[in-house]
């Protein structure tokens, strides 16, 4: 259910969405807007694009909702993102949604994807020739009633070869992070227990069909989830999310675990911010530390967001915090070729609208080297993110004319100094 985000919605004012018709639009690479008076930001005027001209967006939408969460990119550039959309049909419950882009942004395919009852997807990982997309699938009319969701597809033609469902039989299930190693796929989310309100899950699958190796669960007593993205070693899995929280939406520290890679055993873990509200949304490494991110309603004013650097016995080196008045969150972060930090932002203290995109980047000891805003009079709002060679790929939702509530959105902003398409 995805309850920072729900949490995020509520201090943002945003509405959420999902994916369907189209439009596209490319750009001289013209910065969106100057920084706002006081935003906490470092830029060099003087960088410029690679190729500005090959910078872009694009929507697809229809009556309803429509949203993308996950996106990954493979040897060739393309593009693979995912989401879900609110059915033609039933206009009510949502359907998985899978698109493949040229680097260019033209179409190769989408696949649609759905049972009796809701499907989402919220994480893309590619290992040619497959693209695997995670999220939840529901086993009922009640939306706390779900299993994990793990789907298989041919990159070349985006057919369904397999999937995987897992659950406990207690409640909702959700996938966060999915990461591709080797001949495994390793899985990572939040589960509800025979006595728990929330745990972390941690799953190993098979990469070629799916069949599970194991699964385990790891939690309080309290709500905790695995709700951010995963980071895999030779020798260790490392998920971030939430602890000791008084229920989906209230309460919680962010949290950073260590699990072993063979057994799935727990190793260890570190906390973070609360007790109002700290969530460990986003986490990524550069193969020697672990940076995570997230949102925390335990310092500054508003939604912050921050990004924390650990070493891989999981002390803390650094923390940043970033943000105004209005609200922040992120869910999502990467390191770049020269090992800086990209962050994706949901801002509502800076922009021109309601809620605007922010791409930030952070240098290895923590310096704010730049920002940049994106976004129309409307809510604008990022999901997921990819980085590719010089460019970077944002997937989420805007109101900005879209076809319906709202419709699903891909970004092409160049990595290096931020510089967004004109939206």
């Amino acid at each position: 259910m995805k309850p920072a985000l729900i949490l995020s919605t509520i201090i943002l004012f945003v509405t959420l969405a999902c994916g369907g018709t189209t439009s596209i639009v490319t750009s001289t690479g013209t910065p969106t807007s100057a920084p706002a008076p006081g935003m906490p930001v470092s830029t060099t005027s003087s960088q410029l694009p690679t190729d500005s001209s090959r910078l872009w967006y694009l929507t697809r939408g229809d009556e309803k909702s429509d949203q993308l969460w996950g996106v990954a990119t493979d040897s060739q550039g393309n593009i693979y993102t995912a989401g879900y959309f609110q059915h033609p049909a039933t206009k009510t419950f949502f359907d998985i949604v899978i698109y493949k882009f040229t680097p260019g942004g033209s179409e190769s395919w989408r696949t649609q994807w759905g049972g009796k009852f809701q499907e989402k997807a919220f994480v893309v990982a590619v290992k040619e020739p497959y693209v695997y997309v995670a999220g939840e699938a529901n086993n009922s009319l009640s939306l706390m009633d779900s299993e994990m969701l793990v789907l298989a597809l041919d990159m070349n033609d985006g057919h369904v070869i397999w999937k995987f469902n897992w659950g406990q039989g207690f409640g909702y299930q959700e996938v966060d992070g999915l990461v591709v190693d080797g001949n495994h796929l390793y899985v990572s989310g939040g589960t509800t227990g025979e006595k728990t309100s929330g745990d972390t899950a941690i799953l190993k699958l098979q990469r070629t069909d799916g069949s599970l190796v194991w699964a385990k669960t790891w939690g309080t007593d309290k709500f905790d989830s695995a709700d951010g993205q995963m980071v895999v070693d030779k020798d260790a899995l490392y998920i971030s999310g939430r602890i000791n929280g008084t229920n989906m939406l209230t309460g919680g520290e962010a949290v950073i675990a260590k699990f072993s890679k063979d057994t799935g055993d727990y190793l260890g873990h570190r906390t973070w911010g609360g007790p109002i509200f700290s969530d460990g949304l986003g986490m990524t490494s550069d193969g020697t530390f672990l940076y995570v991110t997230g949102m925390t309603l335990d310092k500054g004013s508003g939604g912050q967001i921050f990004l924390l650097k650990y070493d891989k016995n999981l002390n803390l080196i650094w923390e940043q915090l970033w943000g105004g008045k209005g609200g922040e969150s992120a869910r999502v972060a990467e390191v770049d070729a020269n090992g800086n930090i990209l962050i994706a932002v949901n801002t509502s203290s800076y922009g021109a609208g309601k809620s605007d995109i922010a791409l930030l980047e952070f240098s290895p000891n923590g310096k704010l080297n730049w920002s940049q805003l994106w976004g129309g009079p409307l809510v604008d709002s990022v999901h997921g993110m990819a980085i590719a060679g010089d460019f970077v790929y944002l997937v989420g939702s805007t109101e900005n004319n879209s076809q319906g509530l709202n419709d699903a959105l891909l970004i092409k902003a160049d990595a290096t100094t931020g510089l967004f398409p004109q939206p």
